[in-house]
């Protein structure tokens, strides 16, 4: 057997393969017999809706809320990055529910990376530690019809001032 004969045997396959799930996904919804249709059986919008912004967060700021609006519609999903220039430290979370796993991927001071993630309030989208016993975290604690809050909690006495940009989006 030839490679160009393998190819194209594979090539028939994965076809017949992708029109079966292609037919399967349209059937598995009552009456969908076009993407549109099936996007609607699932709840899914025809055009994700997307917003993002920027802000800045005082680190000597006692634990709250941090209410950030200007999204123009409810996110289901939201990812920050964060850093503070000073100690050079950074942070990427992010987080599909509110109730759901909520993950953050940071540097410390010392340039080593961790991460941490856990569900809801156990969890941190933004995790910033300055020096040794010194931290703020956040996590989503709700969505709004125009955008998201953020929980802080703080540890010790960091100081600084925390650069975020944010990005909200919406799939149903």
């Amino acid at each position: 057997m030839s490679s160009t004969t393998f190819v194209d045997r594979v090539t028939v396959i994965a076809t017949a393969w992708l029109q079966d799930i292609n037919d399967f996904f349209y059937t598995l919804f009552a009456g969908a017999t076009t993407a549109a249709q099936a996007r609607t059986a699932l709840g899914v919008a025809a055009t994700p809706q997307v917003a993002s912004g920027h802000g800045t967060y005082d680190l000597t700021t006692a634990s709250g809320n941090l209410v950030i609006t200007g999204t123009g519609f409810t996110p289901e999903e939201v990812e920050i990055w964060a850093s503070e220039p000073t100690t050079k430290t950074e942070s990427h979370g992010f987080v599909r529910t509110v109730a759901g796993r909520q993950y953050s991927n940071y540097n410390l001071t010392d340039g080593t990376r961790s991460q941490s993630h856990g569900l809801g309030s156990n969890g941190a989208i933004i995790f910033h530690i300055p020096t040794a016993g010194t931290a703020q975290s956040a996590y989503v604690s709700a969505y709004s019809s125009d955008g998201f809050t953020l929980t802080f909690t703080k540890t010790g006495s960091p100081t600084g001032t925390l650069s975020y940009y944010w990005k909200a989006s919406r799939y149903s």
